[in-house]
């Protein structure tokens, strides 16, 4: 190990030393111990930009590929990435290799995709020489057009997009079923597919323009500006079907343009908390219209109480922090769904005020601190809090004064119904940078058969891959494990 770290640092100080050194590396690479051939892999990588490969050195490394190592195919796919091919042949049976590696091991896609993507990059004149054979055209005659959810077929194209966008060259020459599968895959694999000026046959530009995200942002604020204008409406059966309708544009809009998935899916989430609150407000309001007493309130009003809060806090925290850049009035405007929560909880089970002091206590104290939070981060940023909140406000300091006592809760219960109320349905422009944090797992595979043994007093491996969007730092990003046979999980930081 030690001589291999010696011969990378000689190598990558002289580059005439590198051509000497690179038969000796690629040697390495059939060593029986994986460290070894690992280190060898990552000492090539790094003088690979400076050195040429002969036919016999590349036909080692691709014989490499069918390791049964998960981390040296990587290993391996990240050098030919660096690679740069001197002719076409030797891109022809890298490529050739890359894909029978895909058939092989179906569950390496994802990094086989981003190595043709990287090959597609470094090769533009070569991609161009090999691309009748890459997308079987003939200049006479029609090929069946390919299936575009097949993985091999995607591959090739990745690398011949990429090997467009530096040889522009290539676009005249792609047919049409291409074309419209380019604007398939540039939507669904964005970070894979750059950017091309392409045409369809009836002369509409394929990929989608610049000004599309402009336009799909318009749609946005169109949408939260139309329940803006009903908010304040009487007739809340209008309001609730505009927030609905809403609601499932915005989700339909996150969904169908990816420029705009964090603004519209954290714009439709807030708006559907919106609709929650004017669901529990709205029957609330009907009994303390009628001759009943708050106090009388059914127990399908108290079920619905416990599973709006749930729903409520479960979203507003989804948007807390399930986004990233998100504004401190942003960040405000989501405290605020919490404390109206609450406000709903002590109104729907109001008749605890009364019975349970010990209890009234414990969901008083808990309104009260997500209200002085909220106060607290307004102060501090010179935010203009909520007139909503405001009766809470005034009657706070008398009822941390002395909780139980009927004046005071009854202080507190006409505070309450001041500002179930005052509500108005709110709306929030949320910033076009808002990004939704997502994490997939991609292995281990849901639903496998392969079923992971492993005694309690022995660790075992589980190889983990997943796709993490978003993240600001992946340090503070937890795996948790859930045990099928015993019901308890554990949380491991990556």
């Amino acid at each position: 190990m030690a001589s291999l770290d010696a011969l990378c640092q000689l190598a990558m100080e002289f580059p005439q030393f590198s051509v000497l050194s690179l038969d000796f590396l690629v040697d390495m690479f059939n060593d029986e111990i994986d460290t070894v051939r690992l280190k060898a892999i990552d000492g090539l990588r790094h003088v690979i930009s400076s050195v040429e490969l002969r036919e016999d050195q590349l036909e080692t490394i691709l014989g490499v590929l069918l390791d049964c190592s998960a981390d040296i195919r990587e290993a391996i796919r990240m050098l030919l990435g660096n690679c740069c091919m001197n002719s076409k042949t030797a891109l022809n049976l890298t490529i050739s290799s890359l894909l029978a590696n895909l058939m092989r091991y179906p569950q390496d896609r994802p990094h086989i995709w981003i190595c043709l993507k990287e090959l597609g990059c470094h090769h533009g004149s070569l991609g161009f020489a090999l691309l009748p054979e890459l997308l079987n055209t003939h200049p006479y005659f029609s090929a069946k057009e390919p299936d575009i959810e097949d993985p091999a077929y995607i591959g090739v194209l990745i690398l011949v997009f990429n090997a467009a966008s530096c040889y522009p060259t290539i676009i005249p020459l792609f047919p049409q079923h291409t074309v419209r599968h380019y604007r398939y895959l540039r939507g669904s694999l964005p970070d894979l597919v750059p950017d091309l000026e392409l045409k369809s046959d009836l002369g509409a530009p394929a990929v989608i323009p610049a000004a599309y995200s402009d336009s799909a942002l318009h749609l946005v604020e169109t949408a939260v500006d139309k329940v803006e204008t009903v908010s304040t409406c009487e007739d809340l059966v209008m309001v609730q079907t505009v927030l609905e309708n809403t609601t499932s544009e915005l989700k339909r809009l996150s969904e169908l343009s990816r420029c705009v998935e964090g603004v519209a899916d954290c714009s439709s989430l807030y708006l559907r908390c919106q609709l929650l609150l004017l669901k529990a407000f709205r029957p609330w309001l009907r009994w303390t219209g009628s001759s009943c007493q708050s106090t009388c309130l059914s127990s399908s009003l108290l079920v619905a109480g416990s599973y709006s809060l749930q729903m409520l806090l479960e979203l507003s925290y989804a948007m807390q922090y399930g986004y990233v850049t998100l504004t401190v009035a942003e960040q405000a405007a989501v405290m605020e769904i919490r404390v109206l929560a609450h406000v709903y909880q002590l109104l729907s089970h109001s008749h605890i005020l009364v019975s349970s002091k010990r209890e009234s206590r414990q969901q008083i104290a808990c309104l009260f601190d997500r209200l002085q939070l909220y106060e607290k981060l307004c102060q501090d940023n010179g935010i203009d809090m909520s007139k909503s909140v405001e009766p809470l406000l005034s009657a706070k300091e008398r009822v941390f004064s002395g909780i139980g006592s009927g004046s005071l809760l009854q202080t507190l219960q006409q505070a309450l119904e001041h500002v179930a109320k005052g509500f108005v349905v709110q709306t929030h422009h949320f910033s076009p940078s808002t990004r939704r944090i997502s994490a997939e797992i991609l292995l281990p595979q849901r639903n496998s058969e392969k079923v992971v043994d492993f005694v309690s007093s022995l660790a075992v491996a589980v190889q983990l891959e997943a796709v993490i969007e978003n993240v600001p730092d992946t340090s503070t990003v937890c795996i948790q494990v859930s045990f099928l046979v015993v019901i308890t999980a554990c949380v491991l930081q990556v």
